[in-house]
């Protein structure tokens, strides 16, 4: 991957961030432990997009150094079962701790990403999947907030 790509991959994930925040911001404090998605509120759904971000910060750096990303061990068919466990402990934070991970764990991506040494970009390597996997992520449950709102008013 070229330097003007990896500069679009991470401005595609900047935008994707960006619109995420757009669509979960101002939501009523008595609206945000509505439930959303499945079991999920409004707060759960940016909790889980942090916890995504965090793992995933933490899981480019172990690629960066050569080391085995534990995602790699992820099954699409265990999907509920990885959520459940990264969300254990978060659907206990309160709003303010939320967004404020919201932000700091995206913080722990880009900075996971700019270390990420260049060579390790190329199209269909593991680093270009984690950033289309996220940037899709953030999408998804964008759209899944966006509707909420417009079907519950909020």
């Amino acid at each position: 991957m070229s330097s003007e790509a990896k500069t679009k991959a991470l401005a595609d994930l900047a935008a994707a961030h960006v619109d995420f925040k757009e669509t979960v911001r101002d939501i009523p404090d008595d609206k945000l432990t509505a439930v959303v998605l499945g079991e999920w509120s409004a707060k759960d759904v940016i909790a889980h997009i942090s916890s995504w971000d965090e793992l995933a910060s933490l899981d480019l750096r172990r690629i960066g150094r050569g080391h085995v990303p534990t995602l790699a061990a992820f099954r699409e068919a265990e999907v509920n079962e990885w959520n459940a466990f990264f969300m254990r402990g978060r659907k206990l934070f309160p709003a303010p701790q939320v967004y404020h991970e919201l932000e700091e764990c995206y913080d722990m991506l880009v900075e996971a990403l700019e270390t990420v040494p260049e060579a390790m970009f190329q199209q269909g390597g593991m680093v270009t999947n984690f950033l289309a996997i996220s940037v899709h992520h953030y999408q998804d449950h964008a759209g899944n907030i966006r509707e909420w709102r417009e079907r519950e008013g909020a």
